[in-house]
């Protein structure tokens, strides 16, 4: 028998859920010097082509959220 723990902020607003990118090609710096990853990224949820970016680390690359899918709808 598993039991569930009570929810101890049963009335806290939850944050909405963020659509993600996927790297779809990456690509190394074109000059020896530089350090920075260049990715192209497209949103699987809507195909929203983001094109060719450049971030510092390989991690923040794949954290980058769709702009398209994750805007406020007023």
């Amino acid at each position: 028998m598993v039991r569930k723990s009570p929810d101890l902020f049963p009335d806290a607003p939850r944050r909405p859920r963020r659509v993600l990118m996927a790297v779809i090609d990456c690509g190394n710096p074109p000059f020896a010097g530089m350090k920075k990853f260049f990715v192209h990224l497209v949103c699987s949820k809507c195909g929203h082509d983001d094109d060719w970016s450049d971030f510092p680390t390989k991690t923040e690359s794949q954290s980058q959220p769709c702009p398209k899918c994750n805007t406020p709808e007023n």
